[in-house]
């Protein structure tokens, strides 16, 4: 059932994500707007609210991780100029500022631990980290190129794993128990893109 059609726009939305009953986002390309839409709600899906802008978000967002109902990270990208890989954050729920924008093509997934540490993973080969809310990142090192990392889930800033596929779709699964300074590729009985994978217990 659509609800709160007037207030969000014609979407192709790729990613949810919730804090129980009390807030929902969804993220997705701009659909019949001018730019990314980002919606929440927070009475079970009765209503929708629109959030952010284009100062915030590239050019479509792929997916979002909330941590409270105060505060969720969202990522994406674009190829046009100053429209890069891009991540997002809001604070209080309601407004949406640009963290950090940079480089060519897409973040694809992004798992937040808090309102400070937050695992982003982008095309070609990108696993980055914060621990100060954006204002630093660190690009991890992986032990082999030539992938475009899809998603991301951790327990904690110590414990992650990624997943990717290449353009030939081979598969990688890397995970890290030491806060990204080594990673650690996983054998897989078959040869498939993998985009998405969570932990149980993990913050996805």
């Amino acid at each position: 059932m659509q609800q709160n059609a007037a207030a969000t726009p014609r979407s192709n939305f790729q990613r949810l994500d919730a804090v129980g009953w009390q807030a929902v986002w969804v993220a997705g390309d701009p659909g019949d707007s001018t730019y990314p839409v980002v919606v929440k709600g927070t009475d079970q899906g009765a209503h929708w609210t629109r959030q952010g802008g284009p100062e915030a978000f590239g050019e479509h967002q792929i997916d979002v991780s909330a941590v409270s109902p105060a505060v969720a990270w969202s990522v994406g990208g674009g190829t046009s100029p100053g429209k890069g890989i891009n991540v997002a954050r809001t604070l209080n729920g309601q407004t949406w500022s640009l963290v950090t924008s940079f480089g060519w093509g897409d973040a694809n997934g992004v798992c937040a631990v808090d309102a400070r540490t937050v695992w982003v993973v982008t095309d070609f080969d990108g696993i980055h980290k914060t621990t100060d809310g954006g204002a630093t990142r660190i690009k991890q090192t992986v032990p082999r190129t030539g992938f475009y990392l899809m998603g991301v889930t951790t327990l904690s800033s110590q414990i992650a794993w990624v997943v990717g596929m290449s353009a030939a779709n081979q598969d990688i699964i890397l995970p890290t128990i030491d806060r990204g300074a080594t990673w650690t590729e996983q054998s897989m009985p078959v040869q498939v893109g993998l985009r998405r994978v969570s932990l149980v217990g993990g913050r996805r």
